[in-house]
């Protein structure tokens, strides 16, 4: 019987150090919680006193201080250890963005789950998710040729979220699946209505991009919407599609010969090899910001601007420049023989009502807006 005492507070010793151990890791992302498991742990050690001076032999009550013994650190570690696997898996999620850089730090995990649950409950409600259009204007002649679709969520506590925060939170939990073809469906009911040579650009998730089904639910929302494809074009970050694997870049290529055109966004951060950028299936390159941004100040951002909007020139491709905020900056795209220029100097993002107001006015008087429900077939992130 002493032996296997022994034996058994050796174990507890090992859970208490293994506890200890994890508390001490967890702290940064689990605050005090991580130290309330090795303070319930110890806990235990009383457990010991009374089995030493024998009152734990009393009627089978040394088999319940044995049960305590086992499970109930066992059960603290598991809890903390899932706890744990949860809070890193969001903290990878958040840092991930389609521009690479960090957003999130380790202080604000637990925020990040409480957005998470909040972004749920936003897709089951109505008015908190909704769609703006960011006109994009021909460079040479300063002529509306069509918008970005960019979703926005008004929290009914935080206010406007950025994008940044939670787009990269659903994307880890799939909820971009659903969330991104309400999007389309949206954006594409509202783009049937616009004049024809409007075309209606939507950004693509790399999580949607890997479903199989992808190319069925985009045809099937241009059927049910009535925009031709040729008017449709979806937006792949430069650093997805250069990590496409072989299904994922048939899936574009069937898209391209169904008439939606592809478009490369935030080009020049991917780093994206020439001779492996001529095999991609895309029609469309969009220059990214940081490029835009520097171009009256910076002759080499002027000097990359102009070598890809020559390479896409070469390449038989459309250019677009994002983040024109300055007349200055315009000038130099155009004179660099831009095709396409889209940023706050042109027009900001807007909704659907004031599109119809400052673009086509007549339309306006059709009706309010119509809102599209979420479309059963998306919920399946298969």
């Amino acid at each position: 019987m002493l032996v296997v005492a022994v034996i058994q507070f050796e174990i507890i010793g090992v859970v208490l150090l293994t506890t200890w151990f994890i508390s001490r890791r967890a702290r940064g992302a689990l605050g005090g919680g991580g130290a309330m498991a090795l303070v319930a742990a110890m806990c235990l050690l009383p457990i010991w006193y009374l089995w030493d001076t024998g009152i734990a032999h009393i009627a089978g009550f040394h088999w319940i201080l044995l049960a305590l013994i086992v499970v109930v650190p066992s059960g603290l570690l598991l809890f903390l250890a899932l706890h744990l696997v949860r809070s890193e898996a969001i903290l990878r999620a958040v840092r991930i963005t389609r521009s690479g850089q960090s957003v999130l730090g380790l202080s604000q995990v637990a925020d990040s789950e409480a957005l998470e649950e909040d972004l749920r409950q936003a897709m089951q409600e109505t008015g908190q998710l909704y769609v703006h259009y960011q006109p994009i204007y021909s460079a040479g002649t300063r002529t509306l040729v069509g918008f970005e679709a960019l979703l926005r969520w008004n929290h009914p506590h935080r206010g406007l979220v950025a994008p940044m925060q939670f787009i990269p939170l659903a994307e880890q939990t799939e909820l971009i699946v659903p969330l991104g073809a309400w999007v389309l469906e949206t954006a594409c009911a509202e783009a049937a209505t616009w004049p024809e040579p409007w075309y209606l650009s939507v950004n693509l998730s790399p999580v949607q991009l890997e479903k199989i089904q992808l190319v069925r639910d985009v045809r099937a929302v241009l059927d049910r919407t009535g925009l031709k494809a040729e008017r449709l074009e979806l937006e792949i970050t430069e650093g997805v599609l250069v990590a496409a694997e072989g299904g994922e870049i048939s899936r574009l290529a069937e898209l391209r010969r169904a008439g939606v055109r592809i478009a490369i966004d935030d080009f020049g951060t991917g780093y994206s090899s020439l001779g492996y950028l001529r095999q991609l299936p895309f029609d469309t390159i969009k220059i990214d910001r940081s490029f835009v941004r520097n171009l009256e100040s910076d002759s080499s951002a002027q000097a990359i601007v102009g070598t890809i909007v020559e390479l896409s020139r070469r390449l038989n491709r459309e250019i677009v420049a994002e983040g024109v905020e300055t007349e200055g900056q315009y000038a130099i795209l155009n004179a660099l023989q831009c095709h396409r220029v889209q940023g706050w100097l042109l027009g900001k993002p807007m909704p659907p009502e004031e599109i119809a107001l400052h673009y086509f006015p007549s339309a306006a008087q059709d009706g309010e807006v119509r809102e599209v429900p979420w479309v059963d077939q998306a919920a399946d992130p298969t």
